[in-house]
């Protein structure tokens, strides 16, 4: 290091510390950025010197691209289960070595197990627990201006487990942790965590919801004066609730739940859905068309559970859910086959009005930088490598791919991998009329609080 420095002093360079993690103190001989995560100590330490920048987490096709490019020996099935656990923490989620993963996975589950009682739990949400058990169970996430933020549960891993610990928690004491929680603007979103680990609770045990339909602008505007329109949702008790991820998501989940949860908390635009459940024989396949009959007659619930007054949703979210379900096509001819229910506060109830439904249709001549999990990385091989710059060139190289047809360059199957999922994903965005189908969809508010 010193070395360095005297070669830079006399190259007349500046030099730029890079430090990974907190340090002791200071570097003194040119600037510093340090990335803590989040060491409160730090921070209070450093706002005194410099300015502290709050900076996104690295997204999961980040991470894919990252290894991608570093020719890691990691797989795009084990940079997800990574993070699934350690949420946008490229340190966990791209360690070499296995061993290094099981450590800092056993550390985690070591921190939560440590909790055993709400004091413990709220001291570690509003930041008065060890540093070292906080840098691994939260993470800063900047607000719009970077220089505020908020602090979130590190992952989806970390979500369950402190879950699990709250469920020998009273309904009153996690109750009571939720309302300090509503008064600290920088745990806005514990507090809608807290929020959606009742929630999900609530709705697992059955109940009637009594909701009110949130009516289109236009109708507003010709029925300001009309009483609002209250549907009632019976609610039957699931006493294993299913959760699924996007490999078992499919039509054959009518006849389980009935109420069902995404494995992932980051799943798009749903918390969780409620199809009544279908009798169906042991060891008998449900068909496309039973499964659209059921829906017929059985409303295909989709909660969205929030503590916010406004809570905009990608359509690209509930496109795909319904393309698993196979009952995208039957939604898209008619809607009302399925409610989307804003699931919030009771005090938020009265006020709360029809949410933006975000479409974006994309044609077939544009570049295939404008789907979901195609980086520059990853669109700028496909140019280089492959010559395919717009969708629907990606289009006929992933059905030449599919086929067997595609003659790769050497260590590209990752890379096609990827193109051809979420190539598949994007599928329905290009047709403007899917979009405008989902904007159609129904939408409720309810509470389930008394």
């Amino acid at each position: 290091m010193e070395a360095a420095l005297e070669k830079a002093a006399a190259d007349g360079k500046k030099v730029l510390f890079l430090c990974d993690g907190p340090p002791t103190g200071p570097r003194h001989g040119g600037q510093m950025v340090v990335f803590p995560s989040p060491n409160e100590k730090w921070v209070r330490f450093s706002e005194k010197l410099d300015c502290d920048l709050y900076m996104p987490l690295w997204t999961r096709e980040e991470l894919h691209e990252a290894a991608r490019v570093l020719a890691l020996d990691i797989d795009g099935y084990e940079i997800d289960r990574r993070f699934e656990i350690f949420g946008g923490a490229a340190r966990e989620c791209l360690l070499f070595h296995q061993r290094g993963v099981n450590n800092a996975t056993n550390y985690i589950q070591g921190a939560i197990g440590a909790i055993i009682n709400q004091d413990e739990l709220q001291h570690l949400l509003l930041g008065k627990a060890d540093n070292a058990i906080r840098d691994c169970l939260l993470h800063y996430e900047p607000r719009p201006t970077r220089k505020r933020k908020t602090v979130k549960l590190a992952s989806p891993f970390v979500e369950q487990k402190l879950a699990e610990r709250m469920s020998v928690m009273t309904y009153e004491e996690r109750e009571s942790l939720r309302k300090l929680l509503s008064g600290v603007p920088e745990a806005a979103s514990l507090h809608e965590w807290l929020f959606k680990v009742e929630s999900h609770d609530a709705l697992r045990q059955g109940r009637q919801l009594r909701a009110r339909l949130l009516p289109l602008p236009e109708a507003t505007a010709v029925n300001d004066n009309t009483a609002p329109q209250m549907d009632v949702f019976d609610i039957a008790r699931t006493n294993k609730v299913d959760e699924f991820n996007n490999e078992s998501l499919s039509r054959s989940l009518v006849a389980l739940g009935p109420y069902h949860k995404p494995k992932s908390k980051t799943w798009e635009s749903i918390d969780a859905f409620y199809l009544p459940r279908k009798d169906v024989p042991l060891g008998q396949t449900v068909t496309v068309d039973e499964v659209v009959e059921w829906n017929r007659e059985n409303r295909l619930l989709l909660f969205q559970m929030t503590v916010s007054e406004t809570h905009d949703v990608n359509a690209s979210g509930i496109m795909h859910m319904l393309r698993k379900l196979d009952l995208l096509q039957s939604v898209k001819s008619d809607p009302s086959r399925v409610a989307l229910v804003f699931v919030v506060p009771k005090d938020l109830v009265d006020s709360y009005v029809r949410q933006t439904i975000v479409t974006v249709a994309t044609a077939g001549t544009e570049s295939i930088r404008e789907i979901k999990g195609i980086g520059d990385t990853t669109a700028g091989i496909l140019e280089q490598k492959y010559g395919i710059r717009t969708i629907d060139e990606l289009q006929v190289a992933v059905e030449r791919y599919d086929g067997g047809e595609l003659t790769l360059h050497d260590g590209d199957r990752r890379l096609w991998t990827l193109a051809s999922t979420s190539l598949k994903k994007h599928g329905p965005l290009s047709d403007p009329a899917y979009g405008d189908a989902m904007a159609k969809i129904p939408q409720y508010v309810c509470s389930w609080e008394e």
